[in-house]
């Protein structure tokens, strides 16, 4: 993810090369970050905007073929964040979720709620 901060670099110094694969990951990078996902319609939850936020992040992470985690004080809505990104990927096949098991009632819960 810091590899954003060597764009122009090339530039800057004369010489500085970088080999095809590189190429094709930054523009990847550069791309996903430009990515403005929208909630799924079959989300019935009024996600709050650091929610949105949190969701357009996960996104770009799994655009950019990596995982993430979500940490952050309990309540603050990271299963519906989570859930809106599953529906989102949904086509593309099964989804990973890893937490603690003193949580799967609430993931049932909010799953059917939402």
């Amino acid at each position: 993810m810091a590899a954003l901060a060597l764009d122009g670099l090339d530039e800057e110094f004369s010489g500085l090369t970088a080999d095809d694969h590189w190429k094709e990951r930054f523009d990847k990078l550069r791309a996903t970050q430009a990515l403005e996902p929208e909630l799924p319609s079959t989300l019935k939850a009024e996600l709050r905007d650091y929610q949105v936020d949190g969701f357009r992040w996960l996104c770009r992470m799994a655009a950019m073929g990596l995982g993430a985690c979500l940490a952050d004080d309990m309540g603050l809505g990271k299963t519906v964040q989570a859930l809106a990104l599953i529906l989102t990927r949904a086509p593309e096949g099964p989804t990973l979720v890893v937490a603690p098991t003193s949580v799967c009632a609430n993931w049932q819960d909010e799953a059917e709620k939402f």
